[in-house]
């Protein structure tokens, strides 16, 4: 692998592994520690995949492991969505940020897999990949989750909104 070639790897995919990073915890020093290691790694070992797996999913597994594995070695277990930073008056972003409210919310796996199903439009196949989990029990999360948030904004529409903000 040339360096221009992973240069372009890392370019592409460390958007996505810092947002994915913010779904699993807040501590955004941790985040970019594990994306550096996972590439160090992809460096070192000079990967070749072959053409059956994802590199997308691929850097997803290992950076997945990377976090929750630093994360548990301090004993920090905080799974918490993203919620975009705005005051924007778009109502588009303020639907998203109150979305993300009711999904952080969910237990974690629930909070995941929503993550990667409806965010990063993975199949559910590729969910059990990364999670090391079952095709149906990514299915069931998803369900669950959905059904969950849809409970959520119900009790939320009977009580107020500002309850959740």
């Amino acid at each position: 692998m040339t360096p221009s070639s992973f240069e372009a790897i890392y370019i592409k995919y460390y958007a996505g592994l810092m947002t994915y990073g913010k779904v699993i915890t807040v501590n955004k020093q941790m985040i970019e520690d594990a994306i550096q290691e996972i590439f160090l790694d992809f460096w070192k070992n000079n990967h070749d995949l072959d053409s059956k797996h994802s590199l997308e999913n691929y850097l997803f597994v290992c950076f997945r492991n990377r976090l929750i594995k630093k994360l548990n070695s301090f004993k920090i277990v905080e799974l918490k969505f993203d919620i975009p930073d705005t005051k924007d008056t778009n109502p588009y972003l303020a639907l998203e940020e109150t979305l993300g409210i009711f999904i952080n919310q969910l237990p974690t796996h629930q909070k995941e897999v929503i993550y990667l199903r409806y965010y990063k439009d993975k199949s559910y196949q590729e969910i059990a990949d990364i999670l090391g989990i079952k095709y149906q029990v990514a299915r069931n999360f998803s369900y669950r989750g959905i059904k969950s948030l849809k409970d959520i904004v119900l009790s939320y529409k009977n009580e107020g909104l500002s309850k959740a903000l």
